[in-house]
């Protein structure tokens, strides 16, 4: 399970997704181990770029917002931690150079702190949300996006 401790966002509604990507471009070019199938998953531009400008983030409301917008700052921990590794076949036209060879959908845990009117953090709330890695044509694997966040 992936602790967030503390927000660097901390106002649901005044989210600078473009400011969000810049601050992630330190993960391009990373590389991390998945801790249940020891998979070495990448980050790149699209990654980045999926992460902060998808149709998905975009439509993200209220506290999901918030959520996403602290959770890609753990990139390194979601993908050690993510697990129920299976296999989605590409569908469509859409992502055919970039995923040829399909998906993979992960579950990641993670707690989400809860602060009071003050501020003061004051308890932690749990959810589960679901990781999509692509597979390129050379079987290498890159985060792709962090979607269905859930209590």
């Amino acid at each position: 399970m992936v602790h967030i401790v503390k927000l660097k966002y901390t106002n649901k509604n005044k989210i600078n997704w473009k400011k969000v990507e810049n601050e992630l471009k330190r993960f391009i070019n990373k590389s991390y181990i998945n801790n249940s199938t020891n998979k070495c998953i990448h980050i790149d531009n699209h990654s980045i770029d999926e992460l902060t400008h998808s149709n998905y983030t975009i439509n993200l409301k209220g506290r999901l917002r918030l959520i996403k917008a602290n959770l890609v700052f753990y990139l390194d921990l979601i993908i050690s931690e993510m697990d129920n590794e299976r296999w989605k076949e590409d569908i469509g036209n859409k992502h055919k150079k970039i995923a040829k060879n399909g998906w993979y959908r992960y579950d990641v845990y993670f707690t989400f702190p809860v602060r009071n009117e003050y501020g003061e953090y004051i308890d932690t709330t749990n959810y589960r949300a679901t990781c999509i890695v692509r597979i390129t044509e050379d079987n290498q694997f890159y985060l792709y996006d962090i979607i269905d966040k859930k209590k």
